[in-house]
């Protein structure tokens, strides 16, 4: 790890601890230490001068924040708990998906961007939300919602292989969803791209 990478993660340190410092933020005692593991975890790689495992924050599009997304994760489910793990996961996936493809980001709006991570994320927790909902409460379409929920499955299959074996035992879903999903992923040859679980549950439909 070289110097302007260590100031980076430094960077990213301090941007955690003042989110979970500020008090205008709300959220629970098990988020914030969700997010000063993270914010260690961090601290303990510069240290080592290694990178820190995958999900852990590093680097956000700039039109998204953990803040906003937490914001947004509230007003779409009332219970705290699950608001709490869905933002947290959220923020995961997309620093995630940051740091392996951050063109993935590029032309969308961050509205479009969490509505789909939060259709998925529904089922991932069991507390789904259709796309309507989403729609009204992020102040966008359902179309948007549609298109950027398929978007995170085809790019990066294998960050939902837990979902797509829920879509699977869903009528609708597996025919209209899956099904375009195979398709895509074999005309793109990404199969090698796809983890073993994910190759094995796209089969099956």
């Amino acid at each position: 790890m070289n110097s302007k990478d260590r100031f980076r993660l430094s960077r990213e340190v301090k941007k955690l601890f003042s989110f979970v410092l500020c008090d205008d933020i709300c959220v629970s005692i098990d988020v914030k230490i969700e997010l000063l593991h993270q914010a260690l975890m961090i601290t303990y790689s510069i240290q080592l001068n290694s990178s820190p495992p995958e999900g852990v924050y590093l680097t956000f599009p700039k039109r998204l924040n953990m803040d906003e997304i937490f914001a947004a994760s509230h007003i779409i489910w009332t219970d705290t708990r699950t608001a709490d793990k869905i933002a947290i996961e959220a923020n995961r996936l997309v620093n995630i998906a940051h740091c392996r493809k951050f063109s993935f980001f590029s032309g969308k709006s961050s509205k479009c961007v969490v509505g789909g991570l939060f259709y998925l994320l529904g089922y991932r927790f069991d507390a789904v939300k259709n796309q309507r909902q989403l729609a009204d409460k992020l102040g966008t379409t359902d179309v948007s919602i549609r298109a950027s929920y398929r978007q995170w499955m085809e790019t990066f299959p294998d960050l939902f292989t837990d979902v797509i074996g829920k879509f699977v035992q869903i009528k609708d879903l597996r025919t209209y969803v899956l099904l375009s999903l195979k398709k895509t992923l074999a005309n793109e040859s990404r199969i090698g791209k796809k983890s073993c679980r994910t190759v094995d549950l796209l089969n099956r439909v």
